[in-house]
């Protein structure tokens, strides 16, 4: 008896929390607001790499999503070392996407050992608004193997354990 009250009570909860339902009329939503709310969302997303990273690969793929008729250019300087003085050299010509409507573009480019800085910068060109103009960058450093490894033990042995799980799970 007490399953079938516990039962009866389940199924009366599920279909009342289903008929819940809700109006929504758009007599509050003109242009403005429209365009305000697109211009607080970022337009470029780097899909990869989603952060700034060392690694020992000279091959990457680099991977970005952006609203559709948008123009992003693709840029790579190199810089041998750490010095401030060092002034960066172009490795390739700047390279411009048309992001059509899979709102997705990627480039696979050859890095070169040192510290690789690749410079997104979107552009949208909307009716009746400016331009929108957003610049992101990720700076991929490209080492030996046997550096990388180094790098890697000496962190590790300088670090807490739980600074170290954060790291190799990506939460940083």
């Amino acid at each position: 008896m007490k399953k079938w009250i516990i039962a009866g009570a389940l199924i009366l909860l599920m279909t009342s929390g289903q008929t819940a339902t809700a109006e929504a009329t758009n007599t509050n939503v003109d242009d403005n607001t429209i365009s305000e709310a697109i211009a607080e969302e970022p337009m470029l997303e780097v899909l990869v790499p989603q952060k700034d990273r060392v690694t020992s690969r000279e091959t990457m793929m680099v991977s970005f999503r952006a609203p559709t008729d948008s123009l992003v250019v693709v840029e790579v300087f190199h810089t041998m070392g750490m010095a401030d003085n060092e002034t960066p050299v172009a490795l390739y010509e700047p390279m411009a996407f048309e992001i059509g409507v899979l709102e997705r573009g990627w480039v696979e480019l050859t890095l070169q050992k040192g510290i690789n800085r690749i410079v997104l910068t979107t552009t949208l060109a909307q009716k009746n608004v400016e331009p929108k103009v957003e610049v992101t960058e990720r700076i991929i450093t490209v080492k030996d193997l046997e550096e990388v490894r180094e790098e890697l033990s000496r962190n590790v042995m300088q670090t807490t354990a739980t600074d170290l799980i954060r790291r190799l799970t990506n939460m940083e």
